[in-house]
């Protein structure tokens, strides 16, 4: 019982390990996508070009929250 517990850790503390890789690789990757105004694609509904769709300025929300996601998690590890 002992080791299927220590199994289950060692699964979920990887999976976050991966996570937080992704999110930081992301927002490496995106570079200004959600920072750069766009009036082109303003207001957009979500599509497949744009899952979580644009604001007002054309700017790509999946990209503000990985890039917002990125800025938390940096700073809840420096503070830690």
């Amino acid at each position: 019982m002992k080791l299927e517990s220590r199994t289950r850790s060692v699964i979920v503390f990887s999976s976050c390990a991966a996570f937080f890789a992704l999110v930081f690789l992301f927002a490496a990757v995106g570079g200004d996508r959600g920072v750069s105004p766009d009036l082109l694609n303003r207001n957009l509904s979500p599509s497949f070009r744009f899952p979580l769709g644009t604001d007002w300025l054309g700017r790509d929300m999946l990209f503000r929250v990985i890039k917002g996601l990125s800025a938390s998690f940096m700073i809840g590890f420096l503070s830690a």
